[in-house]
């Protein structure tokens, strides 16, 4: 399984990579600069896109908005993670297919994944 994180590079966001890595999935890190992770996303085909919303939360909600509706990437599941509470409805609205997560959800949910994979 492989898995994109889209992060601003913040320790926030090289720890998400680490606990993801620990999971033994293929990881490649992402910055959320427009249109290069829509282009890295395309090209490397990861099965599960993880969005840390910390640094900049209207940056994910769009991430996730625009993975999901495009042709191209709208088979990738997408989880947020730390994303803050007073822009959760705004982020459902946005990106519908995106799942908001805890960390431990998160880690639960792509052991799943990875095993059944």
């Amino acid at each position: 399984m492989k898995v994109m994180v889209v992060h601003h590079g913040t320790a926030v966001g090289q720890a998400l990579t680490e606990r993801i890595k620990a999971l033994n999935v293929e990881v490649f890190e992402q910055k959320p600069s427009w249109p290069s992770y829509f282009f890295n996303a395309k090209e490397e085909r990861p099965d599960v896109a993880v969005i840390d919303a910390s640094e900049v939360p209207s940056h994910a909600r769009e991430i996730a908005g625009y993975l999901g509706e495009t042709g191209f990437t709208n088979r990738i599941r997408v989880f947020i993670v730390n994303m803050p509470e007073e822009e959760r409805e705004r982020t459902v609205w946005r990106a519908p297919n995106a799942k908001l997560v805890t960390l431990g959800q998160l880690e639960k949910l792509l052991a799943e994944m990875a095993e059944a994979s």
